[in-house]
């Protein structure tokens, strides 16, 4: 029997299009093969995100020099 609630999530960064795109991929993926594990996007567009179940989007803005790979921290803080 699968437990549908689970100890853990992922997280991830979705600035751009591009990149909402791929989390979108990643939490269609996370559906089919991992059911009821949540995906938590922070991102500067929520409402691409509205219509999937098992992803927790909020917005934020990036804040890292040139690039936001310190900005993962806001996702991990959020749940």
């Amino acid at each position: 029997m699968l437990n549908s609630h689970k100890d853990f999530c992922f997280c991830t960064l979705a600035f751009r299009k591009k990149y909402r795109e791929l989390a979108k991929q990643l939490a269609a993926d996370l559906e089919t093969h991992s059911l009821g594990t949540m995906l938590v996007v922070c991102t500067d567009n929520p409402n691409d995100f509205q219509n999937l179940t098992n992803v927790f989007a909020f917005k934020k803005s990036r804040e890292g020099v040139d690039y936001c790979y310190n900005d993962k921290r806001f996702a991990l803080k959020k749940p």
